[in-house]
């Protein structure tokens, strides 16, 4: 191995073969050397520039080892101590948090003197079998949707600005063209919204969606959240019910965005005069927090399937526009929580939208 370092004809070679090799000092845990395939699969791939400075452990500190049954943490493969149990088994790399596809790879240590069993381990070899090119498309593709996303939403909000101003002076001269301003930021909310449902969507994908719990009194954080979506229908009746102050570690941005879209949803699949109710309730372990309705109802054929990115089922899509994007956020983001989320619904009678949240802190991602 010592040879192989000082030889740059060797490093060459391996830098024509399309699987991922990192050598790794064991003492250090730092890679002594990648070749080009390493180099790209950790740039595009881990989103990470291997350095001199780089350990195997923080390059794939998102990332697990999967041996048969079991699972070990990249420190336990680099272990020379633990190295008999992986020596001859198939191994995969994945994400830890998460279904992302696991990789094959090998591992195999080598002692300081080759000629001398004896000796000790010193230098690691992990090689990765290379990406597919259809994952590396697909997360082409994702970052170009995050990226468009955000490049539209900039010239949406210079026009909204532009509509407020239109609509405060319509409203000022009393005409009755005023509804034409206010048409137009209906139409952009719309758009945004879409774009936001996109971008999040991309960073699903990109497995870069955060949470960032923190303690939350959610009696007061749901009430709030009602009483503002009621300020913007007053025709709506809204009960909401609540067994008193309950505490659970929330994102309370991104759980904000659940429940808004579920209540939103139950505003836009029924009659202005049907009522939704919003219920709190928790026990020792879980906060059990339920939407209902008395709209028209989900065909039980296609409830298996309303969780699925840009699914909408026939009836839905006559009734209000939108990209099918909603409920797969609303269920990446209560996961995320640790939690669950299920609906119950039959036709013409209304849905209710159950979510459970453990009441235990939850990890930030």
């Amino acid at each position: 191995m010592k040879r192989f370092l000082s030889t740059t004809v060797y490093k060459d070679i391996l830098n024509t073969v399309s699987d991922c090799i990192f050598i790794i000092d064991l003492k250090t845990q730092k890679v002594i050397f990648a070749n080009g395939a390493a180099n790209e699969f950790s740039e595009q791939i881990l989103g990470k520039k291997i350095t001199g400075r780089s350990t195997v452990k923080n390059l794939f500190s998102e990332y697990c080892v999967f041996h048969e049954e079991d699972r070990y943490s990249i420190d336990e493969l680099l272990n020379k101590d633990s190295f008999g149990k992986f020596d001859t088994a198939t191994r995969f790399l994945a994400r830890s948090q998460t279904n992302h596809p696991k990789i094959r790879l090998r591992y195999q240590l080598f002692h300081e003197d080759e000629t001398d069993k004896n000796s000790e381990y010193v230098y690691g070899v992990l090689s990765i079998r290379r990406i597919h090119r259809t994952e590396l498309l697909r997360k082409n593709t994702q970052l170009f949707i995050k990226t468009i996303g955000h490049e539209l939403k900039q010239p949406l909000g210079l026009i909204k600005a532009y509509t407020y101003y239109l609509e405060r002076h319509f409203s000022k001269n009393a005409s009755s063209a005023d509804k034409y301003p206010k048409s137009i930021n209906n139409q952009i909310n719309i758009v945004v919204q879409m774009l936001n449902d996109i971008i999040d969507n991309s960073k699903i994908s990109l497995q870069s969606l955060k949470i960032q719990p923190q303690e939350t009194e959610v009696e007061e954080f749901v009430r709030s959240l009602v009483e503002d979506l009621q300020s913007a229908d007053h025709h709506r009746q809204f009960h909401f019910s609540s067994q008193g102050k309950v505490q659970c570690a929330l994102d309370r941005a991104r759980m904000s965005q659940v429940i808004t879209n579920l209540i939103l949803n139950s505003m836009k699949y029924s009659e202005e005069s049907a009522p939704i109710t919003v219920t709190l309730s928790a026990s020792r372990k879980w906060v059990t927090l339920s939407i209902q309705d008395e709209g028209v109802g989900i065909d039980p054929e296609e409830i298996p399937y309303i969780f699925e990115p840009y699914f909408r089922s026939a009836k839905m899509k006559k009734k209000a526009r939108g990209l099918g994007l909603g409920l797969a956020l609303v269920k990446e983001i209560v996961e995320q929580h640790n939690g669950t989320i299920h609906v119950e619904s039959e036709l013409e009678k209304g849905s209710t939208f159950t979510i459970r949240l453990p009441r235990k802190k939850a990890t930030s991602q």
